[in-house]
């Protein structure tokens, strides 16, 4: 595969190898703070993975 990941320090997502970020959240300044330890670009498997890291319950889909 040629996919990278997202350029937002904080997010699990993959990109393709030319794009830079998954989301427009992801390029935003706020989103690029590199002491953010939970992603907000919106997309499921990320904020589950973040979920799972974080120790939290994860709700059922």
């Amino acid at each position: 595969m040629n996919d990278q990941r997202c350029a937002n320090l904080a997010c699990i997502c993959e990109v393709a190898m030319l794009g830079d970020a998954c989301s427009e959240y992801c390029t935003t300044v706020g989103a690029a703070d590199p002491q953010a330890v939970r992603c907000h670009c919106g997309h499921d498997k990320c904020a589950q993975e973040m979920t799972q890291e974080m120790g939290e319950d994860v709700a059922p889909s």
